[in-house]
């Protein structure tokens, strides 16, 4: 007898009750295991504690299996309590690239409620981004953190949201993105009304209506790539006056309208940050840089950091690279050592740091190490940098006793023209360590230098040298043993010498190992 099978209407009829019991049943399997999972420790625990645990797992910018996202799918517990509190969604951190990344953003922004929000967001021309970045920008009155990197295509259709009192906002951050050939962007007049507690302004590609601009508050500054709205040195002076807690103050081709050359560096001192830590300057030219400088008085302490162009020819009224209040804080002896480095190529590069390497204590930037870091770029073919030599700078006022290190590579040239060693070598009395790559003429000078005289003890503290011919070149330096011979006779020993290329003759080089005491390398 063959078996008979009920048609689909039959077997649903009878299909349909089974899902419900299972349905049911898991049901119930469910809440046994929510029940179950309500005993286990880490559900014991108060609501309050479980959102401070939670609020390590954010800000999140990629959902991934460690988020304050993924909390909310262990257990109904934990999702209960990451939806009850909503400052765990309120720093939306997103670069709103994809779809999954703006719906990540939207969710983050419903489930953060009334909370006080914090918004590091970047995004494309797309009509959705736009829509969200609009959102985001009216809730700028209870935002304390507000980061946004939008293109030209959404300006201005945002930003009219920005005029509105933001009493509880402490950092605003803007990138607005484009080449460098792009115009630059007016924000709106009006904007941070009632910012009383604003500490940390970044505008990139826009500007502010300098002349209304109301702020007393801050304590760091950047500024960049600003052209026909940069400001006009009484405006930037002005906000800077304002502002005398300033901590940081960074500026990136900004200096459009300052073009006058001061007279001296200390001509026309007008402004006083006592509280400045860092200063930087950056893609613009000398006189910009000195116009800038010479109106700014800093502490000696201050961190700065230099990226000038310099024009061809003669030094604007003879200016040094830089003012010598920059190295006050290296004419003491405070028991700290430094170092000095002056590299030459197609730039000069001026370094001065601690010899012991640590955290800066001036600020919490893992990345400072320099307390003058100089760049200096020559624009034409002229080969001649005399003008504009370092080593003025470093001569210039009473000796640097803090520096102990000195390293010198001008290249295969004489961009200086004749060094003044001993000018160089009286200005840093407290030496102990001296590298000299340059070419030969400038060797020769300098180790004529390094030899006493009647009255004269050139770098008595001096224990190693390091010599090397400038690249390119072979080098010599036969009057290498005879100065040291002169220190010798003067109780002045190295304790090392290393030859890095040197050529020299046999008779130098078995007077040079009579001379020295300690390690001698390169003088096989």
């Amino acid at each position: 007898m063959l078996a008979t099978w009920p048609d689909a209407a039959e077997r649903q009829v009878q299909v349909t009750p089974l899902d419900d019991d299972i349905n049911t049943y898991l049901h119930i399997v469910q809440q046994l295991r929510t029940r179950r999972n309500t005993l286990m420790p880490a559900c014991c625990l108060l609501p309050e504690v479980l959102s401070e645990i939670f609020s390590y797992l954010v800000p999140i910018r990629v959902h991934d299996n460690h988020d304050i996202i993924a909390v909310t799918h262990v257990c109904r517990c934990w999702r209960d309590v990451a939806l009850a509190f909503p400052h765990l969604w309120s720093h939306i951190h997103s670069r709103l690239s994809s779809s999954s990344q703006i719906s990540l953003a939207e969710m983050m922004y419903e489930r953060a409620a009334d909370a006080v929000l914090t918004i590091e967001v970047d995004a494309d021309d797309t009509d959705e981004r736009i829509h969200l970045i609009e959102e985001l920008a009216r809730q700028l009155h209870r935002t304390h953190v507000f980061k946004l990197e939008p293109s030209r295509g959404q300006y201005p259709g945002f930003v009219e949201n920005l005029v509105v009192d933001c009493p509880i906002l402490e950092s605003f951050w803007i990138c607005v993105g484009g080449s460098r050939s792009d115009s630059d962007v007016l924000l709106p007049n009006g904007m941070f009304r009632n910012a009383s507690r604003l500490q940390m302004l970044h505008l990139s590609g826009c500007a502010l209506h300098w002349d209304s601009l109301a702020l007393n508050g801050l304590t760091c500054l950047e500024l960049s790539h600003l052209r026909e709205l940069a400001p006009a040195p009484s405006e930037l002076l002005g906000l800077l006056e304002g502002n005398s807690a300033l901590q940081d103050l960074e500026l990136v081709d900004v200096l459009a309208k300052f073009w006058l050359t001061p007279s001296s560096w200390n001509a026309d001192v007008a402004i006083n940050l006592p509280n400045l830590r860092h200063l930087a300057l950056s893609d613009i030219t000398f006189i910009q840089y000195a116009h800038f400088l010479s109106r700014l008085n800093v502490p000696p302490e201050t961190h700065i950091t230099l990226d000038i162009t310099i024009p061809e020819g003669r030094s604007p009224n003879s200016l040094m690279l830089f003012p010598a209040r920059v190295l006050t804080p290296y004419r003491d002896d405070p028991g700290i050592a430094y170092s000095v480095s002056i590299e030459h190529g197609y730039r000069t590069d001026i370094d001065i740091a601690p010899l012991i390497e640590s955290n800066c204590p001036q600020c919490s930037y893992q990345t400072c190490r320099s307390h003058l870091d100089a760049t200096f770029r020559y624009s034409g073919s002229d080969r001649d940098h005399s003008a504009y030599s370092p080593f003025t700078s470093l001569c210039s006022g009473s000796p640097l006793f803090s520096i102990q290190k000195l390293t010198i590579d001008t290249g295969d040239e004489q961009p200086f023209g004749a060094i003044l060693w001993r000018d160089v070598f009286l200005a840093l009395p407290n030496l102990t360590f001296l590298d000299i790559s340059v070419e030969e003429d400038n060797l020769t000078r300098a180790l004529d230098a390094l030899a006493p005289g009647e009255s004269l003890r050139p770098l008595p503290q001096l224990e190693e040298l390091v010599l090397c011919p400038a690249s390119g070149h072979q080098g010599g330096a036969e009057n290498l043993a005879d100065a040291l011979e002169k220190r010798a006779k003067a109780g002045l020993h190295l304790k090392s010498l290393t030859n890095r290329g040197i050529e020299l003759s046999r008779s130098v080089i078995v007077r040079v190992r009579w001379m020295v005491v300690g390690i001698l390398s390169g003088f096989d």
